[in-house]
């Protein structure tokens, strides 16, 4: 069972906030803000123990230690799966990574790599369970010349053939006249 305070009621819900019952004692208590519930529950919460609680079918803890090499921040986190751009660098939530060349491979571009974003707000970069040397990358080369006042793709021959019209094909291609489908009927 957990209780919830929403807009000074408190709600009964069997799993969680989705489902909601009816009232408990407390509500009829005149509990109104957290600092009652805390102690109507400092009160309550012994009683239940008493009530419901059953012993420990074996003596000792229930948790096993850490196995060797556990390193918790590679579990407790958020992965997102990125596709490495061609000059080696992978976007994630404004961020630019440099992924580094190692003895393992030079590139990794057009490959498919696991960000990890930790609870403290920190990135990592793994590739086949092995973590990557990263550093931040720079601007991109449009964001660069925006920066300096450049305009972006002044000078450039490509974009001036860019702003020309495009090219269309010809009026009646012959080539889509003859195409027939497997198992389509003749016209």
């Amino acid at each position: 069972m957990v209780l919830r305070l929403r807009q000074g009621v408190f709600q009964r819900s069997p799993r969680g906030p989705s489902r909601t019952g009816s009232l408990p004692r407390c509500a009829f208590k005149g509990i109104s803000d957290l600092e009652k519930a805390n102690r109507f529950l400092w009160a309550f919460l012994p009683r239940y123990n008493r009530r419901f609680a059953v012993p420990a079918s074996e003596e000792g803890s229930a948790y096993r230690p850490l196995p060797e090499g556990f390193e918790p921040e590679r579990v407790f986190c958020f992965k997102h799966t990125r596709t490495v751009a061609a000059d080696n660098v992978v976007s994630f939530d404004h961020h630019r990574l440099q992924i580094l060349a190692d003895p393992e491979r030079a590139s990794y571009a057009r490959l498919q790599v696991e960000v990890h974003e930790r609870l403290d707000g920190s990135l990592a970069v793994f590739y086949q369970g092995r973590r990557l040397g990263v550093k931040e990358a720079p601007l991109e080369a449009t964001a660069l010349r925006a920066r300096s006042g450049e305009a972006v793709g002044a000078g450039r021959p490509s974009a001036e053939r860019a702003k020309a019209s495009p090219r269309k094909p010809a009026g009646n291609p012959a080539w889509g006249k003859h195409f027939k489908l497997p198992g389509s009927r003749p016209s």
